[in-house]
């Protein structure tokens, strides 16, 4: 994959199904790299600190409380976020790199002519679904200030989005461990902006 360090194609290429360590790793390498697409977010060294009363609150109430923590952990503004909107800020634009990021990579795969042409339809339902995962991530960026509810919509919609991709794979009976993995980053990163846009 063009779109991912080297030493995240090796891991992912290398394994059939990933250990407790191995994805813990993969979840660092995907931050690190989404993070470089915004220059505001880039990766710091990893704070020994434990993570805030603010953050610990928000990450309780999503599905994987391990992936909100370091998340919001590898991102430099989360030290000063006050308010929970300051973490939906952070979690949108997380979510909008991953997604940006996911879409380059199917599209990759797409073109590339070492791609079965049987998975070809399923890769362009992804990108389809993808360019909508982003433009909800946009939407919501945009409206987080003055209209927070439809925020919060627009933050659901993009983790349903990146479902319908995998839904998509799956009844295609096609499996890609890759689109698999970023999938489920879509869904958490739009779960940390819908817990943190809800209250």
């Amino acid at each position: 994959m063009e779109n991912l360090p080297p030493c995240a194609t090796t891991i992912l290429s290398s394994m059939d199904s990933p250990t407790q360590s191995q994805y813990s790793s993969l979840i660092h390498l995907a931050l690190s790299w989404a993070l470089l697409i915004f220059p505001s977010s880039s990766p710091t060294s990893p704070s020994h600190d434990s993570p805030s009363k603010l953050v610990q609150e928000a990450c309780s109430k999503t599905a994987n409380h391990s992936f909100c923590i370091e998340a919001y952990e590898s991102d430099p503004r989360t030290p000063s976020a006050s308010t929970l909107l300051d973490l939906a800020r952070i979690a949108i634009e997380l979510g909008m790199a991953n997604a940006t990021d996911t879409r380059s990579g199917i599209s990759d795969m797409y073109r590339s002519t070492e791609t079965e042409a049987t998975k070809k339809p399923s890769l362009e339902w992804c990108m389809f679904w993808y360019d909508d995962v982003i433009a909800s991530f946009r939407s919501a960026e945009e409206e987080l200030e003055e209209d927070v509810l439809s925020a919060n919509y627009d933050v659901f919609i993009a983790g349903e989005s990146a479902g319908h991709c995998g839904e998509r794979l799956a009844s295609d009976g096609v499996q890609d461990r890759w689109i698999s993995m970023r999938n489920s980053f879509s869904k958490y990163f739009s779960d940390m902006a819908f817990v943190t846009t809800s209250g």
